[in-house]
This record gives C-alpha cells, sequence and structure tokens, in this order.
C-alpha cells in the first residue's frame, strides 16, 4: 500500500500539513473503527436466526471484497457499458 509515502508528504504551508495530517489520522481511525466493526458482526452472526444468509462473503462482510461494493461496482461497469452512466435508471 501507499500508506509510507503518504505519510512521508511534506508541504511548504503548515495549515495544509495539519489539514493533510488530520485526514491521514481520520483514515486510519476508519480503518480501526472498520476491523472492529467485522469483528463483531463475525462473532454475532453464528448465533443470528439468518445467519445461513448471511456468512462469510455472503454477507460482505470479509474486508477487502464487500459484497454490496462488488456490486455497485459491477453495475456501474453495466451502465457505462451499456450508455446509461448517470442517468439513475437501473436494470430489471
Amino acid at each position: 500500500m501507499h500508506a509510507r509515502w503518504l505519510t512521508a508528504q511534506k508541504f511548504a504551508h503548515p495549515a495544509h500539513q495539519i489539514v493533510f495530517q488530520d485526514q491521514i489520522e481520520a483514515i486510519n481511525a476508519a480503518q480501526v473503527r472498520l476491523t472492529t466493526l467485522v469483528q463483531q458482526l463475525r462473532d454475532t452472526v453464528p448465533t443470528w436466526t439468518m445467519a445461513p444468509g448471511a456468512r462469510g462473503e455472503e454477507a460482505g462482510i470479509s474486508e477487502g471484497n464487500h459484497l454490496l461494493l462488488r456490486r455497485a461496482r459491477r453495475e456501474s461497469e453495466r451502465a457505462r457499458r451499456d450508455g446509461r452512466a448517470g442517468t439513475g435508471r437501473h436494470r430489471a
């Protein structure tokens, strides 16, 4: 990943450096929250009555492999390919 490269970036104006560093910290905090949430879901799903339909990748729980994001990406690619990007129309 390019995290090391990002953290090595330096800006001439102190305000730019402060804002940039704040965004890096926000990304890091979001990654920690995501990891915590994923673990909580993994711990909770086995006791859920709908667990058979919500395990692993079927629920998009695994990090870096989110089902909803994959579906959205596929739909976006289809829309671009079909010439309907940005029209709000969805395939039935």
